[in-house]
Order: structure tokens, then C-alpha cells, then sequence
């Protein structure tokens, strides 16, 4: 088990959090999780956290994985969509880790797991953990061990005061450098422009990393971006580099069509942001 490092304090908060999860309501689309469309990633408390990589229990989330090696993080992994998709697409000796603040969410994407192993061998090597990764990503993950790490429509924060809360941010990209093997990619998709635009401003700001892909995908009906088009306008913001990078790349259409979030922005029509940057 994972030993319990918060505090005696935070273990009390901890416990009135869990309580309050606890309820179980009705909804329209979900019936019996609520879950909060918004969690402060700065807080400290209300999770379990082992002392490194070698405190965690690998064994628990991979039970027949004799040796698992953790490849491929989702930050915020939401419901589990995109690592439901990739599962049957990647290498057979690569782990899915998915990685997600809310509570009633991470339950969920529990369930639809155990759904999904009963179905399947290839879903043996996915895995969900309910934690606050912006904090608590380093005690999990080795230096250098991970090929993919992948922020599929993060939260934008559109407060000013709140911009510091972005996964994406001048601070935690070395740190996500650390995690990264030379070669190893970061992936980031956003409806937002704003957003995509931030974090590509602070990608080519680090010298850590290399573009290798910068799409945008308009449609014009996207409740966050004023900017109108006609039709559709796919790729025409795009170099042919990285049209041909998102063609013969497995990820990238994934992380930009294949998340809850972005089959919902597909629904409704909405423009997309990709950014693909590779460690040096």
C-alpha cells in the first residue's frame, strides 16, 4: 500500500473530502457520480502519495503484468477515452498511466476499466491513478523513463490570478523534461486558442524541447474563439511538416480526436489546437 505522507491535518481533510465524495447523486448523462468541473491543482492534501517510483505499488495497478514499465502518461485522463483507444494500438511492452484530480471521475474510468479487462488482455496494461499530478507526478515516475506524456484539453484557467494553475507553465516544463527519455514527446491538445497559444509560447521559450508539430483545425463554431470562418479549415495554418508528422504519427490524431473532450469538441464542431514538442 501506498504509505500516507500529508500530515495529520490534511488526513482529517482527507477524510471529510472522502465522506463528501461519497454521496451519490443522479444525473442526466452519468447517473450516480458528480463530479467538480473545476479542482485547485496547487492544493496540498487529500491523497495518498508514496516517497518515489519505488514506493509504488506497480504490482496492484498492473496485476498481471509481470514487470510493467510505465511509456505513456495522461494528464488528466478524464473518463479514460484516450487510453481505451491506445491500448490495442501501442507496443505490447509499453504501460498506460492515467492520471486524474477528480474523484468521481477517476471512480468511473475504475469501472469502465474492469469492464474493459474482462473484454480484452490488451487493457491489462492500462491503469488509472487518483492523485494530483501537477504536484505529485515526480513520485511516480522515473528520471528519464517515459516515451509519450500527453495533456489532452487541459483546463484553461482564463483568470489572469489563475494562470499559474496551467499544467503548461515555464516551472513544470523542465520538470517534464526530467521525466522524458532524449526523443521522448509531449503532446497537448486544447480547444482553446488562447490556451494553445500560451503553451506555445512557453514550449518554444524551453530549451528542452523541439516542435515537431503545430496544427490548428478550424470550424468557426467554437464558444471560445471569436475568430469566424466560412467552412472548415484543416491544417491550412500548418507547415508540411507537420502535416506529415500528424499523418504518420500514432498519437497525434488520438490525443487531438480520440479523449472524451475531443469527441465532444468534434460533435459540436468546434476548432482544435495540437502541439506535439520532442525532448532533445
Amino acid at each position: 500500500m501506498i504509505p500516507d505522507h500529508s500530515g495529520e491535518d490534511i488526513q482529517n481533510r482527507s477524510t471529510v473530502s472522502e465522506e463528501a465524495e461519497n454521496v451519490s447523486y443522479v444525473t442526466s448523462k452519468r447517473s450516480g457520480y458528480v463530479s467538480r468541473a473545476h479542482r485547485n491543482p496547487l492544493a496540498i492534501g487529500g491523497f495518498r502519495v508514496p516517497l518515489g517510483p519505488p514506493w509504488v505499488p506497480w504490482t496492484e495497478l498492473y496485476p498481471k503484468i509481470a514487470h510493467p514499465q510505465v511509456r505513456i502518461v495522461d494528464v488528466g485522463s478524464g473518463y479514460g477515452g484516450l487510453l481505451f483507444y491506445l491500448a490495442t494500438r501501442v507496443p505490447t511492452n509499453h504501460c498506460l498511466l492515467g492520471m486524474e484530480i477528480r474523484t468521481a471521475v477517476w471512480r468511473l474510468a475504475q469501472e469502465k476499466l474492469l469492464q474493459q479487462r474482462a473484454l480484452s488482455r490488451a487493457y491489462e496494461r492500462v491503469a488509472f491513478l487518483h492523485t494530483n499530478a501537477q504536484r505529485y507526478l515526480w513520485n511516480y515516475i522515473d528520471r528519464a523513463s517515459l516515451d509519450v506524456l500527453i495533456f489532452a484539453y487541459p483546463d484553461p484557467h482564463f483568470k489572469r490570478k489563475k494562470h499559474r494553475q496551467r499544467i503548461v507553465s515555464r516551472m513544470l516544463l523542465p520538470l517534464y523534461g526530467y521525466l522524458l527519455r532524449r526523443g521522448g514527446r509531449l503532446y497537448a491538445s486544447t480547444d482553446v486558442e488562447a490556451l494553445y497559444e500560451w503553451m506555445y509560447d512557453r514550449l518554444e521559450e524551453c530549451p528542452l524541447f523541439e516542435c515537431k508539430c503545430r496544427l490548428v483545425e478550424r470550424h468557426g463554431k467554437s464558444r471560445f474563439n471569436p475568430r469566424m470562418t466560412e467552412g472548415p479549415s484543416i491544417g491550412q495554418e500548418a507547415d508540411p511538416l507537420s502535416l506529415q508528422f500528424f499523418a504518420n504519427d500514432l498519437y497525434a490524431a488520438a490525443v487531438r480526436d480520440w479523449t472524451d473532450e475531443g469527441q465532444r469538441v468534434s460533435r459540436m464542431q468546434g476548432d482544435k489546437f495540437l502541439l506535439v514538442y520532442e525532448k532533445r
